[in-house]
């Protein structure tokens, strides 16, 4: 009787044994599983945080190229109306002189044959 005692003893030690061995285990691979995790967080929160910087400097970029757009097209606004305006003084000089000549023709100090 006292021999079966201690065979069960031993037994039911050996099984707690196992059991807190496997327990280890399972804590083992579990810190493992929570360290590749938290590894790939920071990966993707870098990542986040490169794309996140990388679309402020495509913001800034199209904002600065917009500005310079703007700026050229006010340019050439300004160039186009100044055109306008010379174009507009030389018909006036031209028909000023037109006038002018048709003026002294009539008058007899034009050009006679």
């Amino acid at each position: 009787m006292e021999e079966q005692l201690q065979r069960a003893r031993a037994d039911h030690s050996q099984e707690l044994s196992r059991l807190l061995e496997n327990q280890e285990q399972e804590l083992l691979a579990l810190r493992t599983q929570l360290d590749d995790t938290t590894t790939l967080l920071s990966i993707e929160k870098a990542a986040r945080e490169r794309e996140a910087r990388r679309a402020e400097q495509a913001v800034l970029q199209l904002s600065l190229e917009r500005s310079a757009h703007q700026k050229v097209q006010r340019a050439l606004e300004v160039e186009k109306a100044s055109t306008a305006a010379m174009k507009a003084r030389l018909r006036t000089k031209s028909t000023q002189r037109v006038d002018a000549t048709a003026s002294s023709v009539d008058d007899g100090h034009g050009d006679t044959k």
